[in-house]
Parts: structure tokens; sequence; C-alpha cells
């Protein structure tokens, strides 16, 4: 199973390839594929790497933020590489609750919620996939539309999410998540296109042959 210290060991170089070909390649012209996302390689920019580490139906009071919010912040011939410890997964099985798909999309950076000092990257410029479930897991279908689901801060909640990415520390949100987004924000052609893709472990230790 992945950890952060084998998310963070994994080069940009080759979250970059993982990121090419999934777009690329394994998502191409798919439904789930939005063909805007592209890796961003500009000063100031950032490309976004969401990893679901358990299964779909699997929600977050049964294994507590154990995915992966993978950003790569390029800067002037170098780059900085963060790894947050988030949940994919809503906060508890529950008919009709949102869960993240696999695919790729736009961000974009503003205030979730729009409530202050809370900023995040949100899908007003996409139509995303969620898969809901019914009557526990026994019926399931996929709804593409704007549903809000951002990637943010858990706003001091012990278990809250209702479909988004939210990281696991609010530390992290303060210290790194926060300012990363700021800078970001603050040039005009980024903040609102961040290339954003959600990747299922198992197809991500297959491509990067993780053992």
């Amino acid at each position: 199973m992945l950890t952060r210290e084998i998310m963070f060991d994994i080069p940009a170089k080759e979250y970059r390839e993982l990121f090419d070909w999934y777009t690329d390649t394994y998502l191409y012209k798919g439904k789930y594929s939005d063909p805007r996302v592209v890796w961003l390689d500009r000063l100031g920019s950032i490309n976004v790497i969401v990893v679901r580490n358990n299964e779909l139906y699997v929600t977050n009071d049964m294994k507590r933020n154990n995915d992966f919010l993978v950003v790569i912040e390029n800067k002037l011939e170098t780059y900085t590489k963060y790894v947050f410890e988030c949940t994919a997964d809503p906060k508890m099985r529950k008919d009709n609750i949102a869960n993240l798909l696999p695919q790729s999309y736009i961000g974009n950076i503003r205030n979730h919620k729009w409530i202050f000092g809370r900023i995040c990257i949100a899908q007003d410029n996409s139509n995303i996939w969620v898969g809901r479930f019914t009557r526990g897991i026994k019926d399931y279908k996929e709804y593409r539309g704007k549903f809000g689901i951002n990637i943010h801060d858990n706003g001091g909640f012990f278990n809250s999410s209702l479909g988004c990415v939210v990281l696991a520390k609010q530390t992290d949100f303060y210290e790194e998540f926060s300012p990363l987004l700021k800078r970001v924000k603050a040039i005009a052609e980024f903040r609102d296109f961040i290339p954003v893709i959600v990747i299922g472990y198992k197809l991500f230790e297959n491509h990067l042959d993780i053992k």
C-alpha cells in the first residue's frame, strides 16, 4: 500500500510521465477525460494528482485519510513537490453521497463555500464525474456535472467530506497548501486553469512499478 514516504520519493519527472500517459493514452477521448487537461511547466503554474488509496466504495470512516494529494509547483529552472495526506472519499456510506471518480478536469482557485480564509481548488470551470451508491452499495450510478467537489482544508472537523478531497492536517493547509494557492491565484493565467487528475492506487502502482 502506498505511503507518504513512497509518494514523496517519486521524482517529479515520473509524476509528469504518469500524468501525460494517463491523460494522453489511458483516458484519451474517453468520457472521463477533459481534453483541455495538459501538464503545465511554465513558471508559477501547478499540476495536481489525487491518488485514491482504496476502492471506490470505501469511505473515510473505514480508512481514515489514507489518500494522497500531490502538487508540483513550477519554479525558475526547478520545482517544488508537495505530498499531502488527505481523503478522496466521503465521510460515510450514505445513499447518494458523492464519490469522486478517476478522471481529469480543470480546477480553479477560490475560497471553499466562499468562506474567507479557506482557499481551495474548486471545480467551477469543469463538469466532473461522481459515482453514487444507494441501498448500501447494491445500486450504483454515475453522474456528470457541477457538484461543488473541491480540494480544501478540513475546517477543523474530524471527518466531514461530502465527496470533496479534504486535507488531513490543518497544519499542512496553513503552512503549505494555502500559501501555495495564494501564489498561483496571483497569476491571472493560472488561477482558473489548474490541471487535475484523479487516479486509483492500483493503476498508479502498476504504471510506476511500485511493489
